[in-house]
């Protein structure tokens, strides 16, 4: 996965399970992620060391990737989104749908 690419999909994780967080951790990503500061910026602004903020920032990130593992929300949301621009039925397209949200469930 590209550096961008990787960017906006813990972006998106983190607007789906941000709250899952601890508070530090969610001020750290959102610095980082949403804002786009530097580690060195972040650690200015919350009075903490550079390798504490990149230490938050990886344990935040690791987080945020357990919980799409397990919840899959994300992919959901993206396969909801592509069965929706593909269809012009609204039978099939509920079918669809509701076979996506009861997947894995």
């Amino acid at each position: 996965m590209k550096k961008i690419e990787e960017f906006d999909y813990i972006n998106n994780l983190f607007l789906i399970y941000g709250n899952l967080l601890t508070e530090k951790q969610k001020e750290i990503v959102e610095q980082y992620y949403v804002y786009n500061l530097s580690l060195s910026e972040i650690s200015e602004n919350i009075n903490i060391s550079r390798s504490a903020v990149s230490d938050s920032l990886l344990h935040a990130k690791d987080n945020l990737l357990k919980y799409e593992e397990e919840l899959k929300i994300y992919e959901k949301q993206g396969k909801i989104k592509d069965i929706v621009d593909k269809s012009n039925n609204i039978d099939e397209l509920k079918k669809c749908i509701l076979e996506v949200i009861n997947d894995g469930i």
